[in-house]
């Protein structure tokens, strides 16, 4: 009897399982995954087909599932989910861990996720808060949380006047890791990318700006606008890590 019963409440658990995926809406989101520039940089930016049952963690699971060259290591289950590592590659010494980062061990470096510009404070396999939305634009970067910069463009930081075209760049980095204090500061280094149609011209941000001088031959046309990633050189504290994190792209007609 008990053992029936046990197998009628295993049945009852799959198919409301499933029942959840069954009826669950279609997603399309659009997924990038930034490593180290000694580990592939950006090692995947696409667009994937999911449903809003999933959390942003079973959506970089099922990437790397279905790409034999990705690799995931992570713990925990749920709202106590915690990735460990991403890398490209075939064996676990392509994996970028987090560590203290190497050679000196004075930065935290780790993985952290974005969702449309804005960082969570809970897991991405929290089933409760982590659910993917149609639309949605997710990041994961390793980083040096006190030394790496987010940058946060919308489609009302560029402007155009005439041929000229300004692109304000600001950017969000911990003012204190350890309490996740952020602040919001001018971008002062860099390039922003105007792309379209597969080619692409690049300005340099200055003071947090970037200006395009002329954009007389993209006029009529939809392009592209980002800031571009940037990582900290070999020569450089510290080194490999990003410093800028590629931006989410802002289409922007060109009057």
């Amino acid at each position: 009897m008990k053992k029936f019963l046990r197998i009628g409440i295993l049945s009852f658990i799959l198919v409301f399982v499933l029942s959840i995926s069954v009826f669950a809406d279609s997603a399309t989101v659009t997924y990038r995954i930034m490593s180290t520039s000694d580990h592939g940089g950006i090692i995947f930016d696409e667009e994937v087909n999911t449903d809003t049952s999933k959390t942003y963690f079973d959506v970089l699971k099922d990437i790397c599932d279905n790409d034999s060259s990705l690799l995931l290591k992570y713990v925990g289950s749920g709202a106590s989910t915690y990735v460990q590592g991403i890398g490209k590659g075939s064996s676990e010494k392509d994996i970028q861990m987090e560590k203290r980062y190497l050679p000196n061990e004075k930065y935290y470096s780790g993985w952290m996720y974005r969702v449309n510009n804005e960082l969570p404070n809970y897991s991405a396999g929290d089933t409760n808060k982590a659910k993917v939305s149609d639309g949605d634009v997710i990041t994961w970067y390793y980083c040096c949380p006190a030394y790496t910069y987010f940058p946060k463009l919308e489609s009302n930081d560029i402007t155009q006047d005439d041929e000229e075209l300004v692109v304000n760049v600001k950017a969000e980095k911990f003012k204190d890791v350890w309490t996740w204090q952020m602040e919001t500061v001018d971008l002062n280094e860099g390039k922003v990318v105007l792309e379209y149609d597969g080619e692409s011209i690049e300005a340099d941000i200055v003071n947090g700006q970037a200006i395009f001088d002329d954009v007389s031959n993209y006029r009529g046309k939809t392009v592209n606008i980002y800031v571009k990633e940037q990582y900290y050189e070999e020569n450089e504290d510290p080194d490999h890590c990003l410093k800028i994190v590629k931006s989410q792209e802002v289409k922007f007609n060109i009057n």
